[in-house]
C-alpha cells in the first residue's frame, strides 16, 4: 500500500518523456506504472501501454509507419532550422557569442513560423474529441512540422533545436503569474511552459534583450565556469511584434 515507490519511478519517467522531446508520439496519459518488492527486497518497475494497444497518440498515429514518417519529418526539420542558425551566426561580423546567436536565431524561427493553435485546444476542451492537430499541439513535431503548436509545444520545439546545436536546454513546466499566452494580464496564474539556457559566454549586458537581467547579474551566483542560465519565452515572443522581447532573460 505505500506508493512512494510508484510515485519516484512515475517522477521519473515523466522527467525522462519532458527531457526528450523527440517521443512526440507517445501519449503519457496512456502510458501506466506499477511496482513491486519482491521477499529479496529488489523492487522491479514495469511501464507498458495497460489496456490500449499502444502507447501512441490515438487521432496523431496509428501504426509504427506513421510514427518512423513523422520522424523522418521531424529530423529534416530540425537539421533545417539548425543549419540555418549555424549559418546565422558564421555571418555575423560584430563579435556577438555564437551561442547567444545561435539561441537568438531559433527562437525568432519559431516565433515567427509556428502559429499559437486556439482552435485546436478549445474544440478539445469544449467536445473531448481529440483531432489530429489537437493531438499534436503539446510536442515539438506539432510546433516543427505542422507549425502549430500550443506552450509546451513551442518549449519542445526550442529544445529539439538546442539539443542538435547543442546548447545545454531545459523545459520548464509551471504557471504563468501574471499574463496567459496573449501576453494579456490575468488575475491568477495558469499552465505555462517556457525554457531555460545554458549560455557558456556571459551575455552583453549593453544587448536590449539583457538590460533586464543585468540588474541582478551580480547578486546571484548562478554563474559557472563563465557560463549562466538564462530564461526564454518562445510562446509569449510569438505574440509579441519583438520577437526576441522575451529572451535571454535572468531567472525573475
Amino acid at each position: 500500500g505505500d506508493l512512494t515507490v510508484p510515485k519516484a519511478f512515475s517522477a521519473g519517467r515523466d522527467a525522462f518523456l519532458t527531457d526528450h522531446p523527440e517521443l512526440f508520439y507517445i501519449d503519457f496519459y496512456k502510458m501506466t506504472i506499477s511496482a513491486a518488492r519482491s521477499r529479496a527486497g529488489v523492487y522491479s518497475a514495469y511501464i507498458d501501454s495497460g489496456r490500449e494497444a499502444n502507447l501512441y497518440y490515438d487521432s496523431g498515429f496509428t501504426s509504427a509507419s506513421d510514427v518512423n514518417e513523422a520522424i523522418s519529418e521531424y529530423n529534416a526539420k530540425i537539421n533545417e532550422i539548425a543549419s540555418e542558425a549555424i549559418a546565422y551566426a558564421n555571418a555575423d561580423k560584430f563579435g556577438t557569442a555564437r551561442e547567444v546567436l545561435m539561441a537568438r536565431y531559433v527562437n525568432s524561427y519559431l516565433a515567427g513560423n509556428v502559429e499559437y493553435d486556439y482552435g485546436a485546444l478549445n474544440d478539445y476542451l469544449e467536445t473531448g474529441v481529440e483531432t489530429s492537430s489537437a493531438a499534436s499541439i503539446h510536442t515539438a513535431y506539432g510546433a516543427l512540422v505542422i507549425n502549430k503548436a500550443v506552450c509546451d509545444g513551442f518549449s519542445r520545439a526550442y529544445k529539439s533545436v538546442m539539443d542538435k546545436l547543442g546548447i545545454p536546454c531545459l523545459v520548464i513546466n509551471g504557471y504563468s503569474v501574471a499574463r496567459n499566452s496573449k501576453g494579456e494580464r490575468v488575475d491568477k496564474g495558469e499552465n505555462h511552459a517556457w525554457n531555460y539556457i545554458w549560455l557558456a559566454d556571459p551575455v552583453d549586458e549593453s544587448e536590449p534583450e539583457a538590460a533586464a537581467f543585468a540588474v541582478i547579474a551580480e547578486e546571484d551566483d548562478t554563474t559557472v565556469d563563465g557560463g549562466r542560465w538564462y530564461s526564454l519565452d518562445v510562446t509569449w515572443n510569438s505574440s509579441s511584434v519583438n520577437k526576441n522581447k522575451y529572451m535571454i532573460m535572468g531567472e525573475y
